[in-house]
């Protein structure tokens, strides 16, 4: 089952506006609507970093720099191994003065991979 949010805006108007504690996902088991109901959370993990950089004639005009956070291995009396807390942190926000930059994060339909 999914928790958390689907969809959120990381970038608003070329300023972040993440809000750690209430935008991310999560996959739990069913019947369970709190991730802190399961046991055993392992991390914070992270991913390697990421970026997109636009640029014109060499000059830069926006960057996106992030990497992906999650906890792990979270159990329901000792059964599963579920993520919770997956998002992204932002590591570059930059546009040019005459740029706009907007970003907006969409979580996935949890899948079983076990």
């Amino acid at each position: 089952v999914e928790i958390g949010k689907e969809i959120y805006e990381a970038i608003k108007d070329n300023q972040p506006v993440i809000d750690t504690t209430v935008d991310w996902a999560g996959a739990v088991p069913n019947g369970v609507t709190d991730w802190t109901q399961l046991e055993h959370w392992q991390g914070p993990a992270q991913s390697d970093g990421y970026y997109i950089e636009f640029k014109d004639l060499g000059k830069k005009l926006t960057k996106f720099a992030w990497r992906f956070v999650w906890k792990y291995g979270g159990d329901m009396n000792g059964v599963g191994k579920y993520v919770t807390q997956a998002g992204i942190d932002i590591d570059t926000a930059y546009a040019y003065l005459s740029e706009h930059l907007d970003v907006e994060v969409n979580s996935l339909k949890p899948v079983n991979y076990g």
